[in-house]
């Protein structure tokens, strides 16, 4: 069962981008699952590194141990960064430090004498699926947020009567409102960057709390304030030795948790390669590196966020076994050794397992994302991942897809949701909307074909539309590739991701066949099968035929024969009727 934003066909379009900013101004815009931290932890995969980042900057908050207290968030765009700020910011700010699981009421405590515990529910909401973590309490949190993609170099916000122009005056209002900006009033509008000193003094709270900071894109922030210009200098420089005092400050301190976000890569940085590289070594002395999602959890997190429950364990495993059969009897029928025997068997046990894990997804589905489309510039990772799939699954939601898996064959490209966010990831969507109208998603697509086709032996087969399975799985596999490896998808990995109880190897043999002959589009060579924007032999052979007039056919054969008989007293050519043939000439 999908959550609630994603198959309501009433709610808002799913989102997936966190903006810290509208959230710490509380902007009842921000969806639910995001603004209330016990849904936002239910609908949150706990990733090993995520739960040592609130570990160890809770750990740096109660001043349990020596951590880290300069932090930088740097994973691929789409990659976890905002998140991970986001569940620092809900468990510091909890008063509680308590997150209730899925389905139990907001108030029923884990928290315990010893500190703070954050119980997250898998998505079947089984206390055996259970993940449980235990932090340090700091007790209350002093938290300011510099939502750097928000703010506007140059443009002044006004809040209580002040005029705030930069990062340092935003910290210290942030921090202690407008009595603590008074500290800074002078230099912020002059745009000069403060002293380690002063901003020591702002990061002791009167009151004794420990402070974290949490500024996301900060990059974006230092790259528009690059143009404007402070006395010989510009706000974009001033902002680095900013930043530079406040990393030192906080590193050399025990008040004082900072955690900020960059970019992964030159590419997202803007193109600017050099401010990448300054911001990085002007904190790379006092910060430690986190990656919060590694490639091996993608899918549970996609899981989590997307689906409320997975079923009954029982279904899942009865779904796992069969799928393991149907590729263990695919294998078998090419094994001809006892050591090819095992090595199937193997296999079998490993694609259950697999299964299992990506349920209920094709575990194909999500590995060509992650390992091909991973290869674009334009895909977004994680957020990409789950932006994709979401629209997927609620299409087929609404459709009442019947199928045990959510296979590559099965996303509806022809939904235009699903369009759209396909071609998001994967980009050019001027060169492929064609082709996927002429030959695998519209209702005059040549895939289409192969479905009667096929489907004319059983009425099974034709509700089955194999040969659109197949088309839409060879698409998907089109893009990106993996390392060392050609574009496009094999023949037996093609098989292996749109084999289904239904739909068994010879017939998907017997489609791509029949695929091959009528597609326009779809190009087969070194053993792979991809479709592409360059016409194939099919369809170069059609448009010249289509091109060919029938009368100069005709004419063309006549002046030939006209050639070829000249001065053939007895030949008559093309006589206009009948009656002009004289039947009574032995010569003719």
């Amino acid at each position: 069962m999908p959550h609630d934003d994603v198959r309501d066909a009433s709610a808002l379009k799913a989102e997936y981008a966190v903006n810290l900013g509208k959230i710490d101004r509380g902007d009842p815009r921000v969806p639910p699952h995001y603004a209330n931290p016990a849904l936002f932890f239910a609908t949150t995969y706990p990733t090993e590194d995520l739960i040592r980042l609130l570990d160890d900057v809770m750990a740096g908050l109660a001043r349990t141990r020596k951590v880290d207290r300069v932090l930088q968030l740097r994973t691929p765009f789409g990659g976890g960064k905002s998140h991970s700020l986001l569940a620092l910011y809900h468990l510091a700010r909890s008063e509680k430090k308590t997150i209730a699981p899925a389905g139990a009421a907001v108030d029923r405590g884990y928290a315990d004498e010893a500190g703070v515990k954050v119980v997250v529910w898998g998505p079947a909401g089984e206390r055996a699926s259970e993940r449980q973590s235990q932090f340090p309490d700091p007790g209350p949190v002093r938290v300011a947020v510099l939502p750097c993609a928000d703010l506007t170099p140059g443009v002044p916000r006004r809040v209580d009567g002040l005029s705030i122009s930069t990062l340092w005056g935003e910290l210290a209002y942030r921090l202690g409102g407008a009595e603590a900006y008074r500290e800074v009033e002078a230099i912020d509008g002059r745009g000069s960057a403060p002293g380690g000193e002063l901003i020591e003094r702002l990061l002791r709270d009167p009151k004794g709390r420990p402070t974290l900071l949490l500024a996301d894109e900060v990059l974006v922030y230092v790259e528009k304030a690059l143009a404007l210009p402070v006395g010989e200098s510009n706000l974009g420089r001033q902002t680095l030795t900013f930043l530079q005092a406040l990393t030192e400050a906080v590193a050399h301190g025990d008040e004082a948790v900072f955690v900020y976000s960059l970019q992964a890569s030159v590419a997202e940085a803007v193109g600017d390669e050099g401010l990448l590289g300054t911001l990085d070594k002007l904190v790379g002395r006092v910060d430690a590196r986190r990656v919060p999602v590694r490639d091996a959890e993608v899918r549970e997190i996609v899981r989590s966020r997307l689906f409320k429950t997975l079923g009954a364990p029982k279904d899942r495993e009865r779904v796992a076994a069969a799928y393991a059969d149907l590729y263990r009897a695919q294998r078998k029928a090419s094994a001809e050794t006892k050591g090819d025997l095992a090595r199937v068997e193997e296999e079998a046990k490993a694609f259950r397992e697999d299964v299992l894990r990506s349920y209920p997804f094709h575990p194909d589905l999500l590995r060509l994302m992650y390992e091909r489309w991973g290869s674009l510039p334009s895909y977004q990772r994680t957020r990409g991942a789950l932006q994709f799939l979401g629209s997927v699954v609620h299409a087929l939601f609404a459709k009442s897809h019947g199928g045990a898996l959510i296979a590559p064959g099965d996303v509806p490209l022809d939904d235009s949701d699903v369009r759209s966010e396909f071609f998001r990831q994967i980009g050019e969507r001027e060169k492929w909307d064609s082709v996927l109208d002429a030959d695998v998603a519209s209702g005059r697509a040549r895939a289409g074909r192969v479905d009667r086709q096929i489907g004319e032996s059983s009425p099974a087969l034709a509700q089955a539309h194999v040969g659109t399975t197949v088309a839409r799985a060879i698409t998907l596999f089109s893009f990106g590739a993996r390392k060392d490896e050609l574009s496009g998808v094999t023949r037996e990995d093609l098989v292996r991701a749109c084999l289904t109880p239904s739909v068994e190897a010879p017939t998907l043999e017997s489609a791509l066949s029949a695929l091959r002959e009528n597609l326009l589009y779809l190009h087969a060579g070194g053993g792979r099968f991809r479709m592409d924007t360059i016409p194939s032999l099919t369809k170069l052979v059609e448009e010249a035929v289509a091109a060919v007039d029938p009368d100069d056919v005709v004419r063309q054969i006549q002046a030939t024969l006209e050639a070829m008989l000249k001065g053939a007293s007895s030949a008559l050519l093309w006589p206009a009727e009948p009656g002009r043939v004289p039947d009574g000439r032995r010569e003719f």
